[in-house]
């Protein structure tokens, strides 16, 4: 939003800060769910209307069961995806947890 209404743009900002802190507040503290919700946000549209959604919709993804908790924010990140990078992306679970992946064996697969 762009204005030269100081009142506006401090209105807008307090706005958002606040919705942010929601978010923040309902992730749990899991850095994970404010990473990949940060990121939803980000591709998403910066508008009022997406991050009053995302407020809305992110306890779904927050829940306290850890497995669900990763597998719903991961699923969020999947779904943002271009379609081209979406196989590369489910490559990633052949791999041992923190295992070095080398491009050229992702590429092969």
């Amino acid at each position: 939003m762009t204005t030269r209404n100081v009142e506006v743009a401090e209105y807008a900002s307090s706005e958002f800060e606040q919705l942010g802190k929601l978010i923040a507040l309902k992730c749990g503290g899991l850095t994970l769910a404010i990473v990949a919700t940060a990121g939803v946000v980000s591709k998403s549209g910066k508008t009022l209307n997406v991050w009053r959604s995302v407020v809305e919709n992110v306890s779904l993804a927050v829940s306290t069961d850890l497995e669900v908790q990763c597998m719903t924010v991961l699923a969020l990140s999947y779904h943002h995806l271009p379609r081209h990078l979406k196989p590369c992306f489910l490559y990633f679970a052949i791999f041992p947890e923190d295992e070095v992946i080398f491009v050229d064996k992702l590429m092969e697969l």
